[in-house]
């Protein structure tokens, strides 16, 4: 029979284990970024792997195109599927989706869908703005309105100083009048 100290003891070394197995397991959150995009890329813009790009014109030409696979766990897949018949076909999964005109968008010269697993229709933008149009979300107006902000804080520098230095150049010229007069001994 075995004791509650010895049992404690093993139950102590086991958990000692799985936590040493977790830290080696775990990335730490500060190298992440760095890990996945580099420190150099974080300031340029985003560009499609080399294995993605690599043969482009070519499947291009064959009706190709770019899928950008977006899984519900949050992962995200990125191949070339062929369009037939307007549609896609992801062998991981087994389904068609559709490829119409509408859904293809383009990065750079390369035609890319963006599609989500659990959608058989991908990303439209039209569909989106019209979305966006009819919930009231739209960021344009934003912008106006930062910008009236902004100029009606530092008010209107342009029109003001053109009228203050009007009124200078008139004061001006009515002091040199009269101190001409003065000066001149003429009659003001």
């Amino acid at each position: 029979m075995v004791s509650i100290k010895e049992r404690l003891d093993r139950l102590e070394e086991m958990e000692r284990l799985i936590k040493e197995k977790q830290k080696k397991e775990s990335i730490p959150k500060r190298n992440l970024g760095d890990r996945l995009f580099g420190k150099k890329r974080l300031g340029k813009t985003w560009k499609l792997p080399k294995k993605i790009t690599a043969g482009g014109k070519k499947k291009e030409k064959q009706n190709y195109a770019i899928v950008f696979y977006i899984r519900t766990n949050g992962y995200l897949d990125i191949y070339y599927a062929p369009i037939v018949n307007d549609m896609i076909y992801i062998k991981e999964t087994g389904i068609y989706h559709a490829a119409t005109a509408e859904y293809i968008l383009r990065h750079s010269k390369y035609p890319v869908l963006i599609q989500p697993e659990d959608s058989l229709e991908p990303f439209s933008l039209k569909k989106h703005s019209k979305e966006i149009i009819e919930e009231g979300k739209i960021s344009f107006p934003q912008k106006v309105i930062i910008n009236a902000m902004k100029t009606a804080q530092l008010g209107t520098p342009n029109k003001m100083m053109g009228k203050t230095w009007l009124w200078i150049l008139i004061g001006a010229i009515v002091i040199l009048y009269l101190l001409s007069q003065v000066i001149g001994g003429g009659t003001p």
